[in-house]
C-alpha cells in the first residue's frame, strides 16, 4: 500500500540519518586505525580526516538551516499573497453588495 510522495521534510531528515550514520561509520573506521597503528606518524593524516568530517557535519547543519528558512520564506509569502487574495475578494463583494 502506498502512501504517495514523501515530504521534503521526511526525505531530508532520512538522508541527514544516513549521512550521519556514515559519517559514524567512518569515524569507527578511523579510531579502529588508530589503534591498530598505535600512535603511526600517519596519525595526523587521520587527524585531518577527522577534521574534515566535523567540517561536513557543520556544512550539513548549515544546509539543514537554509532549508528550513527557505521554507519559512515559502510558506510566509503564501500566507501573505492569500491575505491579499482574501482581502481583495471581500472588497470585491462589498462593492458587488452595494
Amino acid at each position: 500500500m502506498s502512501t504517495g510522495p514523501e515530504s521534503p521534510e521526511a526525505a531530508a531528515a532520512r538522508a541527514r540519518e544516513r549521512l550521519h550514520e556514515e559519517i559514524e561509520r567512518i569515524r569507527s573506521g578511523l579510531d579502529e586505525m588508530l589503534a591498530e597503528q598505535g600512535g603511526d606518524p600517519s596519525h595526523g593524516r587521520l587527524d585531518r580526516l577527522e577534521e574534515r568530517l566535523f567540517r561536513l557535519e557543520g556544512r550539513l547543519d548549515q544546509v539543514e538551516q537554509d532549508r528550513r528558512h527557505a521554507e519559512w520564506r515559502i510558506y510566509t509569502n503564501i500566507e501573505r499573497q492569500l491575505d491579499d487574495i482574501l482581502r481583495e475578494m471581500r472588497a470585491l463583494g462589498d462593492r458587488l453588495s452595494q
